[in-house]
């Protein structure tokens, strides 16, 4: 079945992945980018959504993430 796909400017949607990991490039493509997203602090808007700390990376070339524990990232692999 064929989905017609509809672009907006104003609405982006970040992808939430298994291991507590947000894909936060979405919103900034080659084709262009949600309005007034390209100078957005991304990983800061996802911590304030989620209410707590997050590390960015790079998984692939145009691919950048957070990983966003549950437990506080200067706790983990303190416990012992």
């Amino acid at each position: 079945q064929h989905y017609e796909v509809k672009t907006n400017p104003d609405i982006c949607f970040f992808r939430a992945r298994a291991g507590n990991m947000v894909w936060i490039s979405d919103c900034v493509t080659r084709g262009g980018s949600t309005r007034d997203f390209r100078n957005k602090a991304k990983l800061r808007l996802v911590e304030d959504i989620l209410g707590r700390s997050c590390v960015k990376s790079k998984l692939r070339h145009r691919v950048t993430q957070a990983h966003c524990p549950l437990e506080s990232i200067d706790n983990i692999g303190s416990h012992g």
